[in-house]
């Protein structure tokens, strides 16, 4: 957990509240919160006027596990969506370990479930 997630938990706000105090969009602080990216000076003041200056760039990194895990779940999800029209249940080849992605499409509400047969992979339930 990095110290910003730790300091909105804290301090109970959401990203969308921060989102409004600082006037950072929430995916920029998602990302920064996820280490993901690295907020430039002029974001980090705004996040420090609102967390008393707790704040510093030692206090950011880049994740690049979480870079990549991100990448892939976004192509496997595009992959699994291309097939939605065609088969409702099957499986695509996991972009993160190459092996089967298991998905399944809902016929209540046309939800997406997904699990990767390698253990601690790719998985979601929408």
């Amino acid at each position: 957990m990095n110290k910003l997630f730790k300091l909105r938990i804290d301090k109970m706000i959401s990203l969308r509240t921060l989102s409004f105090q600082t006037n950072i969009n929430v995916v920029s602080l998602s990302d920064f919160q996820r280490n993901k990216k690295l907020p430039n000076e002029i974001e980090l003041q705004k996040l420090n006027n609102v967390f008393d200056n707790q704040l510093s760039m030692d206090d950011f990194y880049i994740d690049n596990e979480v870079i990549k895990t991100d990448n892939a779940f976004s192509e496997a999800y595009k992959l699994i969506y291309a097939q939605r029209d065609k088969k409702r249940n099957g499986f695509v080849k996991c972009p993160l370990c190459g092996k089967k992605l298991h998905y399944s499409f809902s016929d209540y509400n046309n939800h997406c479930m997904a699990k990767c047969e390698t253990e601690n992979c790719l998985c979601w339930i929408q």
